[in-house]
């Protein structure tokens, strides 16, 4: 995925459409009224007989094994038109969902009232509402617990396992409410200072919580 980044220096990485799990990642790029997503994931092979009732992490697959689909899907973005299948939640539940958030985490989001949205089980894309908020790990404890708290916080929304994504650095779940749907995602990078050996997993990297840059995101969007 960072060779893909890379390799399109003219476009601007959009933090919203950013996702990690063991088995692929995706993100989205932006220039001009264009967005570009891109996604990277494998599949174990049929012969390599992974257990059903274990995680990924479980099953020993070689590289040969790990089946790779590489996407790229590229689009201009104009507002509402046509073809797109969500609109904005109003702006009242947008602040309800900010001051939800913000007492949650005591920490203050930034708001967004009509931003691009996607779908990123169904494909479908939009615009919505986006709240930001970021800090460090001296102000968030871990992608896991910052998720929870927010999903307990968001009165009558319902967690749809569907979304749900998580690696060593972030986490992503979606919760619907009527025909609405929101995404959180929790994730963090080091600190620019830092040099994190890039041959060994970031596990291996030591940081203290203030060299963790944490980005919060919740979207909001409706049918």
């Amino acid at each position: 995925m960072a060779s893909l980044v890379s390799a399109f220096g003219d476009w601007t990485v959009q933090p919203g459409y950013q996702a990690d799990g063991p088995t692929g990642t995706a993100t989205g790029m932006a220039r001009d009224i264009a967005l570009m997503l891109m996604s990277v994931g494998w599949k174990p092979a049929p012969e390599a007989n992974c257990p059903a009732d274990q995680p990924i992490s479980a099953c020993n697959v070689a590289p040969e094994h790990q089946m790779y689909t590489v996407q790229l899907q590229i689009a201009q973005r104009y507002g509402m038109v046509a073809d797109d299948q969500y609109g904005p939640v109003s702006q009242g539940i947008c602040e309800m969902l900010q001051e939800f958030a913000s007492q949650a985490l005591a920490v203050p989001f930034t708001m967004e009232p009509n931003v691009p949205f996607l779908d990123p089980i169904s494909g479908e894309t939009g615009q919505g509402c986006r709240l930001t908020a970021t800090g460090t790990g001296a102000d968030f404890s871990d992608p896991g617990t910052v998720t929870r708290t927010l999903v307990n916080a968001m009165l009558g929304w319902e967690e749809q396992t569907r979304y749900q994504a998580n690696s060593p650095t972030g986490e992503l779940t979606g919760m619907t409410r009527d025909m609405a749907l929101m995404l959180i995602s929790v994730e963090w990078v080091p600190a620019p200072e830092v040099q994190c050996p890039q041959d060994q997993p970031i596990s291996a990297c030591e940081l203290t919580p203030e060299q963790k840059r944490y980005t919060v995101l919740i979207q909001a969007a409706q049918k």
